[in-house]
């Protein structure tokens, strides 16, 4: 390994792990076998970060050995202390891999109920006007400093105004209560996360300013908003620039006038030249109103003009002339710094808040609410809002329930019913939705969704990036910036078809639960154009190369496992039409015979089986030339293996991968690892033709078709759907009918170099596998154990 020292004590760098603290415990310490002799706790790849988790290390471990040297503790305690640091270290390091750690996301605050928010909106309702409505008729929401800059060390501010885009007083009440929580929430933040420890005051900025984008108007940015970095994204890409890491400077200070303008103020007094100076503090404009935007621009133009004011003040005798190049200098380097930024207006006079009134009785409340539903929207609007400004109306608490948390009822719903048993289903399903609520808004009322909202989530659903939660740089970005940034790949239609069906079964799940009428979803479509079949099924020729694969030709046994499977999924695939799943999860029981028919009872007869619907259950009689090449041969090998238990899977060396189903691992085998791996197709000189091993289920149909044979016996055998009156009675077609008509089926490929004998006495010459993944031969384990002190540590510290 090789190393190179940090100036950081106990931290170390290697080329192939990184950052290390390696520390090694006092030789009078290690008394007894269950303590470790040293200590090697990786640090992740950025050195900043490193370093600042060594430091964090260095002073735990200080203290810890001090404490034991001074009270004599043994070594059970020094065991159960090193477990709490290491759980304690690996929860820091997982936090440090996002960017802003443990602090919740705006999506996933949209989601909650905000009572927090909506306690702390009726607190300052009592106390001052929180919202009132701009010259377009939008609500703005004002956030008066009631020591929330102090809280979250970010610079002192008077007064913010935040344009929320919308007339609806319910929506508005919304978003300034999700505001408000959002406080709360970086009150609660532990500073955890890498961008902290880069540039801790720009990280809370913009840690703020992703809620306030979330629901505030979108706006276009300045020329200078262009070159700051104003968002997360924009900050992670800039790790060479040091930015002021505090709010608070002895030489010179943020201050916000009475008209909302913010500027910076220099403080001669403090700096002792006030003296040479005109006068005594000089107040620099910053040209905003914007408390996020004064932020960003101190952090980022204090650094310099903290150089230039400690230069001229480290001088024993300064020069007036100098002095006055000085400020000119300061006021040259704040021209530079503004350019682009056009002059902020000031903020409006606040409306005095309402006085409380005695609404008006519930029922006039209603008559007054349907009048208004004859007048055109606008003036509606307003009616409404003067209602509720005189006290007349009773401003609602929430307006209806939120798209957020409807799609939060319908998860729970599904979980609840176990309709999304399948690892992967789940996980997919609950990604799309998350998108829907990023795109459909989380603070929407279900109410107020339209049928032209849904045509907008539908055409913006086009521009989704493809494998976003997979992509490190789209992950964590706004989804609005995304597209704005544009230089990605959108969903294929087909997939985008997935998630109009998911919007359209949150809002049929709406009406189902009583919260909506009608879904506006209702007659809005989408249809994906479908992939050529010539894009899909194999050719004869390619059929040909796949059945005349390594698999099928070997003389000699190859380097890698000669595993069953295989051999047979390729035939199987071709000649039964089974989906890959399908096969890749039976079991021996499942090969079974009735009336002298040999065939596959594709079931869900063990609770780890998954099927796609309830028609792929379906029993499939095996192919004349599966037959010829030996299947029941290696059933019966099998069954013998296993020792007859008929619940043991048919194919080996297939193990269980977490969130995935059976054929995850089969799938990789035929189609390659994405890298540099090209699978067995490629193997068979159909790397770049694009086949897939669903290509062979559609090869299938496609042959059916070609021949002229019984298609609704096709849809028996691949399990689709008989959408016909007649297709819902009796258990489908006898045995001997699928049979007769399946072995017509005839790809024209010859297949009498394949059988399964040839293929078992290839694995004979093989030498077993000591203990790999997909091995069924395992070799006992000779060479000693590796201690490992982890294990030694308290069942009740390892819990936490």
């Amino acid at each position: 390994m090789s190393q190179r020292t940090i100036r950081t004590p106990h931290m170390i760098f290697s080329r192939e792990r990184g950052f290390l603290y390696v520390r090694s415990l006092p030789k009078a310490l290690l008394t007894d076998d269950r303590l470790p002799k040293q200590v090697r706790w990786p640090l992740g790849q950025n050195h900043e970060i490193a370093r600042d988790v060594a430091r964090q290390l260095n002073d735990a471990f200080d203290d810890l050995l001090q404490l034991i040297a001074e009270r004599r503790l043994g070594a059970d305690y020094l065991l159960q202390s090193l477990g709490q640091l290491y759980l304690q270290h690996q929860r820091v390091m997982q936090d440090m891999r996002l960017p802003l750690g443990s602090l919740i996301t705006p999506n996933e605050l949209a989601k909650g109920a905000l009572e927090l928010g909506y306690e702390r909106l009726a607190d300052l309702e009592a106390l001052s006007t929180v919202l009132y409505a701009d010259a377009q008729g939008d609500y703005v929401f004002v956030l008066l400093d009631r020591g929330y800059a102090e809280r979250l060390e970010m610079l002192p501010f008077e007064r913010y105004d935040v344009s929320l885009g919308t007339p609806d007083l319910a929506t508005a009440r919304w978003k300034a209560a999700y505001l408000l929580d959002a406080l709360e929430q970086l009150k609660r933040w532990t500073r955890d996360g890498y961008l902290h420890v880069l540039h801790p005051l720009l990280t809370r900025t913009l840690a703020w300013e992703q809620f306030v984008r979330f629901v505030a108007k979108p706006r276009e940015e300045s020329l200078l908003e262009q070159r700051l970095p104003t968002s997360l994204t924009q900050l992670e890409a800039l790790p060479g620039l040091k930015y002021l890491a505090s709010p608070q400077s002895e030489l010179f200070r943020i201050h916000q006038g009475s008209d909302g303008g913010y500027s910076l103020r220099l403080d001669f007094h403090r700096m002792g030249v006030a003296h040479l100076t005109p006068v005594g503090v000089l107040d620099l404009e910053l040209q905003t109103t914007d408390w996020i935007l004064a932020n960003l621009l101190f952090a980022v133009i204090a650094p310099d003009l903290l150089s230039f004011l400690t230069a001229i003040i480290a001088q024993e005798d300064i020069d007036p002339a100098a002095l006055l190049k000085l400020l000119d200098q300061i006021h040259q380097l704040l021209e530079d710094y503004l350019k682009g930024l056009p002059k902020a207006n000031g903020l409006p006079e606040l409306p005095p808040p309402s006085a409380p009134q005695a609404t008006l009785p519930a029922q006039t409340q209603s008559v007054l609410q349907a009048l208004s539903g004859l007048l055109p929207e606008t003036q509606a609007i307003a009616l409404n809002r003067a209602l509720v400004q005189s006290g007349a109306f009773a401003p609602p608490a929430s307006g209806g329930l939120r798209y957020a948390a409807l799609v939060e009822r319908f998860k729970q719903h599904h979980e609840v019913s176990r309709t999304w048993t399948n690892a992967d289903t789940r996980i997919q399903n609950l990604a799309r939705l998350d998108a829907l609520v990023e795109i459909v808004g989380p603070g929407v009322a279900i109410e107020q969704i339209t049928r032209a909202d849904v045509v907008r989530v539908r055409d913006a659903l086009r521009l989704y990036p493809k494998g976003r939660n997979k992509t490190p740089g789209l992950r964590q970005k706004p989804l609005a910036q995304i597209m704005t940034e544009g230089g990605y790949d959108p969903i294929h239609p087909r997939t985008l078809k997935r998630y109009f069906a998911m919007l359209k079964g949150t809002l049929d799940f709406a009406v189902d639960q009583g919260l909506l009428e009608q879904s506006p979803a209702q007659s809005v479509q989408y249809k994906a154009q479908a992939a050529g079949r010539s894009n899909r099924s194999y050719t004869r020729e390619q059929l040909r190369l796949l059945l005349s694969g390594p698999v099928y030709t070997l003389e000699a046994p190859p380097r890698w496992r000669l595993h069953d499977y295989k051999f047979w999924l390729p035939l199987l695939g071709a000649y039964q039409g089974a989906r890959l799943n399908e096969l890749c999860q039976l079991r021996v029981g499942d090969v079974r015979q009735e009336a002298g028919i040999w065939y596959l009872s594709l079931n869900t007869e063990q609770a780890e089986k998954r099927l796609k619907n309830s028609s792929s259950e379906r029993d499939v009689p095996l192919h004349r030339q599966v037959l010829a090449a030996g299947f029941l041969e290696f059933v019966e090998q099998r069954r013998q293996a296993v020792g007859g238990d008929r619940q043991a899977m048919l194919f080996d060396g297939l193990p269980p991968v977490r969130n995935k189903l059976p054929g995850a691992t089969a799938s990789k085998w035929f189609l390659g690892n994405g890298t540099n791996y090209g699978g067995y197709v490629q193997a068979c000189g159909l790397g770049e033709q694009g086949r897939t091993f669903h290509g062979l289920r559609h090869s299938f149909i496609a042959q059916f078709r070609a021949q002229k044979l019984d298609m609704q016996i096709a849809k028996a055998l691949v399990g689709h759907t008989d959408h016909s009156v007649t297709g819902h009675y009796g258990r489908g077609y006898p045995l001997e009918v699928l049979q007769e008509e399946l072995d017509r089926l005839d790809h024209g490929v010859s297949l009498e170099h394949i059988h399964y004998r040839h293929y078992l006495a290839l694995q004979a010459h093989q030498a077993p596998t000591q203990g790999g993944p997909t091995s069924t031969v395992r070799r006992p384990v000779t060479k000693t154990q590796k201690r490992n002190w982890r294990r030694f540590i308290p069942l009740s510290v390892a819990a936490r």
